[in-house]
């Protein structure tokens, strides 16, 4: 059959021949396109690979910093009073609290004051000190937002001290603002960390610094990761003043979740109705 067909297409004047070779054209041109397609994806590839990397080596490499203002007169499940500033100092509301992020890892903390006054004179009720609270992978939840991972104690009297460095355990006490007789605090607000607290060796370039309007808290680069989101967290020991940066409210979540639920139950009507 293969040779009476072959025949046939001789007869045609070389018909055969000229099959031939317009398949094997055919498969070269395709396998050329091929090739070419590959190459160009795979060149495609690669410089996005290469703008991927440079993109997050630049995000990682070059420091950051956040600004918040002062928003909060308690912690969020920690209601005392409803008064945002109870005597001095106070807490700077506009752009209050800085954050810089250097690398992925957290290496400035500020604190401003509107007063230049932290410690009442003559106090001798209880020794002051000033608390800083961070969270350094926040899962973005109302729940997870006070998982401390590290804490800065600093009994400062109007003087520049290193203060200490703690990691957070899973279970931890907070100290609470105290009463006292004559003064008017937000007592049993969360001001620092009794418990759970386990010391770090002073590192190099770690210091708390007041200079008369901010206290400055340093970090070394590579010290605390910082995975994703966070939250940082500022009391004074008597709590009458606190920064908090931005977390959600309880009665915020559980409006969005009425709004999702809202959001879901819609488009199932929309795809019912279609």
């Amino acid at each position: 059959m293969l040779s009476s067909g072959r025949q046939l297409l001789d007869r045609g004047g070389g018909s055969w021949h000229i099959l031939c070779l317009k398949i094997k054209q055919t498969v070269v041109q395709d396998a050329r396109r091929c090739e070419m397609r590959f190459r160009g994806n795979l060149i495609v590839a690669i410089a996005i690979g290469i703008g991927i990397a440079v993109l997050g080596f630049g995000q990682n490499s070059e420091a950051t910093t956040y600004t918040y203002n002062d928003i909060y007169a308690n912690w969020p499940g920690h209601f005392v009073d409803a008064r945002d500033e109870i005597g001095n100092p106070q807490i700077t509301d506009v752009n209050g609290i800085k954050v810089t992020i250097d690398g992925g890892y957290l290496t400035q903390v500020v604190i401003y004051m509107d007063s230049s006054i932290r410690i009442p004179s003559g106090w001798s009720g209880i020794t002051p000190y000033d608390s800083l609270f961070i969270n350094s992978n926040w899962n973005g939840t109302y729940a997870d937002y006070q998982s401390w991972d590290y804490y800065v104690l600093d009994y400062t009297q109007n003087t520049n001290t290193d203060g200490t460095l703690y990691s957070v355990g899973l279970s931890y006490d907070y100290e609470k603002a105290p009463s006292h007789s004559g003064w008017s605090l937000r007592t049993g607000h969360p001001a620092g960390i009794s418990t759970g607290l386990t010391s770090i060796s002073t590192p190099p370039d770690f210091s708390v610094v007041w200079d008369g309007t901010k206290i400055t808290y340093n970090f070394p680069s590579g010290l605390i990761e910082i995975d994703g989101q966070f939250v940082i967290g500022y009391s004074l020991w008597c709590a009458n003043d606190v920064a908090l940066t931005p977390v959600p409210e309880p009665t915020a979540v559980l409006l969005l979740g009425f709004g999702l639920v809202a959001v879901g139950l819609g488009a199932r009507r929309l795809r019912k109705n279609a």
